[in-house]
């Protein structure tokens, strides 16, 4: 009985837009009852809203991970909806859902900032749009110029940016890690590298990742910096990097002597950017992920599930 009540209520609310009283009086059921009986049904999912804005649909985990980390929106790759003929289940998932979020903020004459890294490209690979946008620039945020034959992927993330929104690529054509300050300062003095440091003061969308501070980093494997360093780094409470950037657990530069040769956006500059896309895909990198969300670093966070269950977990919800 109760249930045909609630499918009652649930049609003649949605599907013949009565208000609360109308039904309370039509079912003969008091106005509380009927309210009781919306809300029944919308937990029971009995009733599913669905929109093309992404910012207008919001699980109670991303409610959680958003109101916990003061963020302006979390998405979350549903394991439940990936696409498992992918080589890790959430990549195609996360990657339309990057796209989605970029279609829904990216404007004529944006500067998109972009990282470099496995998870980034292989979301890249995804991103479509039906926008017609004029003058959009997309900048490297960090050197990724290797000579070994571990990949970056940073020119190909740039390109397929550049060819989904129809933008003007700056490449940052330097390493990550230099040998010294001097060397930085020289390679800032280049026309064509001082031209892509200008524009980072531009960005105002960014999308970026964190990597583990471990023998598995792919600063290490690029040969940006040795197994000496990384392990000192590891000793010096470094958790992670951001933009090539290594950080302790709130956030903060470890080693500023290591920093001083890095050559990518600086924290003062990501921090400025309006939106702040961390694209986050694996529980190996939940505790630099932890760092940058103390530290303000994102403001939007595309993450997978199993990640996302870690971390509320992390944080006892």
């Amino acid at each position: 009985m109760k249930e045909n009540l609630k499918i009652a209520v649930a049609r003649l609310y949605y599907f013949e837009d009565k208000n609360q009283n109308q039904i309370a009086s039509e079912l003969k059921i008091s106005r509380s009852y009927v309210s009781k009986l919306l809300v029944e049904a919308r937990k029971e999912k009995l009733i599913e809203f669905r929109s093309n804005n992404i910012w207008l649909m919001e699980s109670e985990k991303e409610r959680i991970l958003k109101r916990h980390f003061h963020l302006d929106k979390v998405v979350i790759a549903d394991e439940t909806t990936s696409y498992l003929q992918d080589t890790y289940p959430y990549t195609q998932q996360l990657g339309e859902k990057l796209g989605s979020l970029l279609n829904s903020i990216l404007k004529d004459g944006d500067v998109i900032g972009v990282a470099w890294g496995k998870t980034i490209y292989d979301c890249s690979r995804y991103l479509r749009t039906d926008k017609a946008l004029k003058n959009v620039k997309v900048v490297q945020i960090c050197g990724g110029v290797t000579q070994n034959q571990k990949r970056t992927y940073a020119d190909e993330i740039s390109k397929n940016f550049a060819d989904i929104y129809q933008a003007n690529v700056y490449a940052m054509m330097v390493p990550a890690i230099v040998e010294s300050k001097q060397y930085k300062d020289i390679f800032f003095q280049e026309q064509c590298i001082s031209q892509v440091v200008k524009i980072l003061d531009n960005i105002n969308v960014a999308v970026f990742t964190v990597g583990q501070c471990s023998m598995e980093s792919s600063l290490v494997k690029s040969g940006f910096i040795t197994e000496k360093e990384i392990k000192t780094l590891i000793s010096e409470g470094a958790v992670g990097e951001v933009c090539t950037r290594f950080i302790n657990k709130d956030g903060q530069c470890v080693a500023e002597a290591l920093d001083s040769r890095t050559m990518a956006i600086s924290f003062q500059q990501l921090r400025r950017c309006d939106y702040r896309i961390a694209v986050i895909l694996g529980k190996q990198r939940l505790e630099p992920l932890k760092a940058i969300l103390r530290a303000g670093y994102a403001n939007i966070l595309l993450i997978d599930e199993e990640t996302a269950d870690a971390l509320l977990e992390e944080i006892k919800i």
